[in-house]
C-alpha cells in the first residue's frame, strides 16, 4: 500500500479502472492488488497506528475471502465499527474500539451465516473493546456489543488470544435470520476479561465446547 509499510502486497499496474480492491496512483494509473491465498491487514492500507480508524482497510482485507494475518503493531489497529470475517484470521496485533459520540451498539468481529463444511479458524483474537473510555454508553443502555459476534454460524475453532472489556460479551452465540442455531463451535486457551456482561453467551447452539478458558467478570453478571 505504501513503501516500507510491511504490507508485502504485489500490484497490477493498468489504466482501466479495475474491479476489486485498488489504489489511485498520482500518475492516474490505477493500482490493483492481486489476492493471494495468505493476505495481511497492512496491504490494504490499514496502519496500526492507534490513532487511525482501520475498520474500512481490514474490512477490505476480509472481503477477499483470502485468509488474513493481522501482523503485530507497536499500537492497536483502531476500529469503529464491526468487521465481518469469512475465512481464517490470524491475530498478532491487537483490534481495539474507537470511543464514538453517540456510538450504537456495535461488535468487533461478526461471523455470520457462515455454513462451509472447512473450520473457520480464529486464531489468538486480540481485542479490546474499550470499555474503560465509553462508560456512558453502559449507562445509555448500549450493551449488545461483543468482542466476537457468531450468528447461525457452524465449524468456527478459536484459539487462544485474550478478549477484555467488551462493552457487552466477550463473545455470543446466537442464531440469526437465516439459521436458527450456532453449531460444531469450539473455543480453546482464551483469556476473557472485564466485559460489562457475560464472558460468554451461549443463546441458541448445539455441540459448543470451551476448553481450558480463563473468564473473569468483575461486573455483577455472570462469566458464562
Amino acid at each position: 500500500y505504501a513503501v516500507n509499510d510491511g504490507g508485502g502486497a504485489v500490484y497490477k499496474i493498468t489504466d482501466t479502472t479495475p474491479t476489486g480492491y485498488y489504489e489511485t496512483l498520482t500518475s492516474g494509473l490505477y493500482a490493483q492488488i492481486i489476492v493471494t491465498d495468505n493476505m495481511n491487514v497492512k496491504q490494504f492500507g490499514a496502519k496500526g497506528d492507534g490513532t487511525t480508524d482501520d475498520k474500512n482497510a481490514i474490512q477490505n482485507a476480509l472481503n477477499t475471502r483470502s485468509k488474513i494475518i493481522i501482523p503485530e503493531s507497536a499500537n492497536p489497529y483502531m476500529i469503529s465499527g464491526v468487521v465481518q470475517v469469512y475465512n481464517d484470521v490470524s491475530f498478532y496485533g491487537t483490534l481495539k474500539m474507537i470511543e464514538t459520540t453517540g456510538l450504537a451498539a456495535t461488535s468487533c468481529l461478526l461471523i455470520q451465516d457462515y455454513q462451509d463444511d472447512k473450520i473457520l479458524h480464529i486464531t489468538n483474537p486480540l481485542i479490546d473493546g474499550n470499555r474503560d473510555t465509553t462508560q456512558a454508553y453502559e449507562r445509555a443502555g448500549i450493551e449488545f456489543s461483543y468482542g466476537i459476534d457468531i450468528k447461525g454460524s457452524k465449524n468456527i475453532l478459536i484459539d487462544g488470544g485474550n478478549i477484555v472489556k467488551c462493552q457487552g460479551d466477550s463473545i455470543c452465540i446466537n442464531a440469526s435470520t437465516t439459521n436458527r442455531w450456532c453449531e460444531n463451535i469450539e473455543i480453546n486457551n482464551l483469556y476473557c476479561d472485564q466485559p460489562f456482561r457475560n464472558c460468554l453467551s451461549i443463546v441458541s447452539g448445539v455441540d459448543i465446547r470451551v476448553n481450558n478458558c480463563t473468564m473473569y467478570n468483575r461486573n455483577g453478571y455472570r462469566c458464562t
